[in-house]
């Protein structure tokens, strides 16, 4: 991690907004979010760039009474979607 962040890609930052949470069976649950990258490199180009936005997905599970991330998964988006109402 410590690479990584002395690298260019430690000026692309990351925000995520939870928008839904499921319980799917005991133990486990689904996290739905919106997923905002604010890329601070500069310079860039349309090769380079990462996506701006993307809809993100958690898959949780129960450890010992902790929940842990079992699976993630991302799929960029053109633009920001609207949370549901």
């Amino acid at each position: 991690m410590a690479a990584a962040l002395a690298s260019p890609l430690g000026d692309v930052r990351t925000c995520v907004e939870v928008v839904d949470i499921r319980r799917t069976a005991p133990g486990a649950a689904v996290v739905s979010c919106i997923k905002t990258v604010h890329d601070g490199r500069g310079g860039g180009d349309a090769h380079t760039a990462v996506p701006s936005h993307g809809a993100l997905t958690y898959v949780l599970r129960t450890d010992s009474g902790s929940w842990r991330i079992a699976l993630a998964q991302t799929t960029p988006t053109r633009a920001a979607p609207d949370p549901p109402q």
